[in-house]
């Protein structure tokens, strides 16, 4: 049996629905959490500004169970979990902007994981990230659609499994999705 995650800031739906929240001057130190910032509950019409967030133990961001229209943006994202901004759960219309250092264990970008809230894929997802030593972000793609990158932002990579695989990349996420059904 997991633990439940523990977050630093959680914003769910329909509580936080429709806010716009200005924490630009604010240090989010992640140290003892799951997550730093956390959006859940079919969070709806959220725009979020931060300064600098610090990951917890696996995500500085994690968008998760059907969220739709969230516009977050961190001076910096302090990456030193598991992945490091996460989108899933069939979260839909997100845009994430940042300076980005350090590295998710895993990647730095994950989209599409596993959700035991919601398995519909995620789509619409874009990245305005960029890392502050001008490496690539490293993005990887599961049950989600290919995110769009905003001119002037990454560079960016694909991790295993790459969508530029094509059928091999369907193959392994259709494994990926059906595994997690069963088990």
């Amino acid at each position: 049996m997991s633990k439940p995650d523990i977050n630093l800031l959680s914003f769910n739906g329909p509580d936080d629905n429709g806010r716009d929240v200005d924490m630009r001057d604010t240090v989010l130190e992640g140290a003892g959490y799951s997550d730093t910032i956390k959006c859940s509950t079919r969070l709806t019409g959220f725009t979020g500004k931060f300064g600098e967030v610090r990951s917890g133990a696996e995500d500085a961001l994690d968008i998760n169970n059907r969220c739709t229209g969230i516009d977050i943006t961190a001076s910096v994202f302090v990456l030193r979990g598991t992945m490091g901004i996460t989108a899933k759960g069939g979260s839909h219309d997100i845009r994430i902007s940042g300076m980005i250092e350090g590295c998710g264990k895993e990647c730095d970008v994950d989209l599409g994981n596993h959700s035991d809230q919601s398995r519909i894929k995620t789509s619409g997802v874009h990245l305005n990230l960029r890392r502050a030593d001008g490496a690539p972000v490293r993005v990887r793609v599961l049950n989600s659609d290919v995110p769009t990158f905003e001119p002037g932002s990454g560079p960016y990579v694909y991790v295993f499994p790459s969508p530029k695989l094509g059928i091999l990349h369907k193959l392994i996420v259709w494994v990926f999705v059906t595994y997690h059904r069963i088990f």
